[in-house]
């Protein structure tokens, strides 16, 4: 009775084990998400279980998290991508067996091919050629401008402002950018921006009292600047000391950081700062308005105006391009859609400039806003 017993019940926990593993690791190719060809890895996914929720899967290229829905699609472009045929190895989750997985059990409890059964759980395939993704435009590379460069210009007098070098007061009378010419921006806390010149010193606004220079070695509170947005790439630069920076017609004394208010000699046309947000072709099929600006946290609503349903996503990004909150909006529908971000003041921790880029099927719109 006993040698019964025993046999009978490890039948039935063989019966649970065949039937958690036949869970866990489903047949090809109902639930294939990737195949491998050619040496790398590759999407064949309809996106199910919130793949393409940023927030349950996604890649991480130059720094940023990536939305896979755009990783995949842009995989097609690869020079060595091919469709899935009969006798390649198919896998469960999105990178052959390398994750990330979606938020389906056979995922996380038994990642691998989907052609060999249990026997495939936990197999491995080749990835992402992550190389080439992090080369690609629309994912920060290829581009001069990838680590934030910018070239600062007077609008009222067309001439470049120089960092000379470090030795010698700031000047904005240059009419071609040069190296010196040349500046990278990069988040300083609470809203501000640091500026460093090609010498590898940060922009100092010597806090109003004397011409502006490029020699510190560190971000201090006089390295601190505020951008303001005064539409497209022109923008005004307040210091620390809460003065606006002005070109001061290009005179050889240098640029200074002292005045009170915004007159034109303290407009400025930044050329690269948005080119880190891997801006594309729009054309007049598609508009985006945001409004109000200046905003608050709880009260930014952009407007969609397209002619044909699309499938849209939004990103709020810093000036240097981290993404600090994005959206899927699903399919649009033709015409006009309001949109109300009144959840980013969960996810926007200081005031200042931040970038909105929008993405209508494969074009992109970026606007600017200033969250007070």
């Amino acid at each position: 009775m006993k040698c019964k017993s025993c046999l009978s019940l490890f039948l039935i926990l063989l019966f649970y084990v065949n039937t958690i593993f036949s869970q866990w690791n489903p047949k090809h190719p109902s639930w294939t998400d990737s195949y491998a060809a050619n040496g790398f890895c590759w999407c064949d996914t309809t996106f199910d279980h919130n793949l393409d929720d940023i927030n349950v899967a996604s890649v991480t290229i130059n720094g940023v998290k990536r939305n896979l829905r755009d990783v995949c699609d842009e995989l097609k472009k690869h020079p060595k991508y091919r469709a899935y045929k009969n006798g390649d190895a198919p896998y469960n989750d999105i990178q052959c067996g390398n994750g990330p997985a979606n938020d389906a059990p056979d995922e996380a409890g038994c990642p691998g091919r989907t052609d060999l059964g249990s026997q495939g759980c936990n197999q491995k395939g080749p990835k992402f050629d992550m190389n080439w993704l992090s080369s690609r435009p629309r994912f920060g590379g290829g581009n001069t401008n990838v680590n934030g460069t910018v070239t600062i210009k007077g609008q009222s007098i067309n001439k470049y402002v120089s960092s000379e070098g470090g030795f010698g007061p700031m000047r904005a009378n240059y009419t071609q950018a040069g190296n010196t010419e040349q500046f990278t921006v990069a988040p300083a806390g609470n809203g501000t921006i640091s500026l460093k010149g090609n010498n590898g010193k940060y922009v100092s606004s010597e806090n109003g009292k004397k011409a502006m220079t490029c020699n510190r070695n560190a971000v201090g509170a006089w390295e601190k600047f505020r951008l303001e947005s005064l539409g497209g790439d022109l923008y005004a630069i307040k210091g620390n000391n809460n003065k606006y920076v002005s070109h001061e017609n290009g005179k050889n004394t240098g640029i200074t950081c002292n005045r009170n208010a915004i007159g034109s000699w303290e407009k400025f046309i930044i050329t690269g700062l948005n080119n880190k947000s891997n801006l594309q072709a729009v054309d007049n099929k598609q508009n985006v308005t945001i409004f109000p600006n200046p905003a608050v946290t709880n009260d930014l609503n952009v407007q969609i105006d397209i002619l044909e349903d699309t499938h849209g996503t939004v990103e709020i990004t810093t000036p240097d391009g981290k993404s600090i909150k994005q959206k899927d909006l699903g399919i649009l529908k033709k015409g006009s859609t309001s949109i109300l971000l009144n959840d980013l003041k969960n996810s926007v921790a200081t005031k200042g400039l931040y970038f909105v880029n929008i993405k209508l099927g494969k074009k992109t719109i970026v606007k600017q806003v200033m969250i007070e």
